[in-house]
């Protein structure tokens, strides 16, 4: 994802897409990402459109104004249509790319990152896991990527509340995701997403929060305090965060070292302390 930040501190939109973008091309060498996922289609995940339907900031601004070359984009389509305005923008743009797929079903056989790298797709909109209206965040595709012992959990904002506007999709994919390593908390860390059951299944021994500083007050002390009784936390307005990782067993996170566990050791963890009764935080 790629797109505007929920609040700028000086006042260009723009800004967030080209310090990504500049990121990339330190970190890799080259202005060129293999793969772009559009997780659903709301603008501080593939950016803002004007009337006319150019870009400012985003995906698209960065690729047509930046120069970032994009191999392979993916997203869900036109189905479900979702209540995000953007979705047909962002698609007039993206149904013009050379090369898209459209993530329909889940699987493992739509990104390819090399010998011993899965990615799989756990939940997808198009295969029936979020229902008919789960809304624009519940619609989120949701990634596991496996290399060796370590396991990421990237789901854009799925959502795990079950009030009158928020439908629970995360106990429905937590069986799929499983235990991971290293969670990049979804929509942000708000009071919708993560609840308890996909926290205790998760067991993240890093979350990331990917915010800046947001007017919806994201992350909510609930989401803090639950994830940070299972693992450590960081915070992408703090800086850049940087996972490394050369044979799957050991890693780090902005230099801090961690180990991977197997199979073995995520089935004989213990249940957080993070409580049981979801209804005092109106979560479900």
């Amino acid at each position: 994802d790629l797109g505007i930040p929920q609040v700028v501190a000086d006042g260009s939109e723009a800004d967030a897409s080209r310090h990504v973008v500049e990121r990339i091309e330190a970190y890799t060498g080259r202005r060129h990402v293999d793969y772009f996922l559009a997780s659903h289609f709301h603008t501080d995940h593939i950016g803002g459109f004007r009337g006319d339907g150019s870009s400012f900031g985003g995906i698209v601004w960065a690729a047509d104004t930046l120069g970032l070359g994009i191999g392979t984009l993916l997203d869900r389509g036109r189905s479900p249509a979702g209540n995000s305005g953007t979705q047909a923008d962002y698609l007039r743009w993206a149904e013009n790319h050379s090369n898209r797929m459209v993530i329909d079903r889940t699987g493992a056989d739509f990104i390819d990152l090399g010998p011993g790298i899965t990615v799989d797709v756990v939940a997808a909109p198009g295969a029936g896991i979020a229902p008919e209206g789960s809304g624009e965040n519940g619609f989120s595709i949701a990634l596991r990527v496996t290399f060796g012992d370590l396991e990421i959990s990237l789901t854009g904002d799925l959502t795990g509340d079950c009030d009158a506007d928020v439908v629970d999709v995360e106990t429905r994919v937590a069986p799929a995701m499983g235990a991971v390593e290293v969670y990049k908390v979804n929509h942000h860390g708000s009071q919708s997403s993560s609840n308890l059951t996909w926290i205790r299944t998760l067991h993240p021994q890093v979350a990331v929060f990917s915010l800046g500083q947001s007017r919806f007050g994201y992350p909510h002390d609930r989401t803090v305090t639950a994830l940070g009784a299972v693992g450590d936390l960081l915070y992408t307005r703090d800086g850049d965060v940087v996972l490394e990782s050369a044979d799957g067993r050991t890693y780090t996170v902005n230099g801090r070292s961690y180990v991977a566990r197997s199979e073995a050791e995520e089935s004989a963890l213990p249940d957080p302390p993070i409580g049981v009764d979801e209804k005092t935080d109106a979560l479900c």
